[in-house]
């Protein structure tokens, strides 16, 4: 519902077509205002997602550029991250690539045979060291939907980050931000 409104106003605002006087072809000729749609669509964004404040919604160029961003702009040396063995790549191949370097330690919690992964098992294995927790919302491979409603809040008791790949299913399935 929040994004029912979002193509009409982003699509014309961002470009702004002229008619090419040789051809009669309508061409697009440049950004018209290219700012304007980015406050509704914050807005409508932060609906949808239930976020509080629609400026902490940021625009990247894809899930993967906005996990690597996520992953890489918060961990230092020394941290430690609980995530799962189902991640897709987007998230399993930077926290690889960072232990591998020696900067952090991870640790990957199993899953059922439903796929589902047991919030408790990523509360005995976070430690004192523990940055980050990052689950998939919903495997790409299974649809298996994760329990973050319960990881979530462990993960802040802790004082850890929660990061959700939802890129399976932002829109799809109800996501609270704030609550999560």
């Amino acid at each position: 519902r929040a994004l029912a409104g979002l193509t009409g106003v982003y699509v014309p605002a961002l470009y702004r077509t002229e008619r090419d006087p040789q051809t009669g072809f309508e061409v697009v000729s440049g950004p018209a205002h290219a700012d304007a749609p980015f406050p509704i669509a914050r807005r409508l964004l932060a609906e949808l997602f239930h976020v509080k404040e629609p400026q902490r919604i940021i625009w990247t160029l894809n899930a993967t550029d906005a996990l690597n961003m996520a992953i890489k702009g918060t961990l230092v040396s020394g941290d430690h991250v609980v995530t799962t063995v189902i991640e897709h790549n987007s998230v399993s191949r930077p926290l690889a690539r960072m232990e591998r370097e020696g900067l952090i330690r991870v640790t990957k919690v199993g899953v059922s045979a439903e796929g589902l992964v047991d919030p408790q098992d990523i509360r005995r294995a976070m430690t004192d060291r523990t940055k980050l927790v990052a689950v998939v919302h919903a495997s790409n491979v299974t649809g298996a939907l994760q329990p973050i409603a319960d990881v979530g809040p462990m993960a802040r008791e802790r004082g850890a980050l929660f990061l959700v790949d939802a890129a399976q299913t932002a829109g799809a399935v109800p996501i609270h931000v704030e609550s999560a």
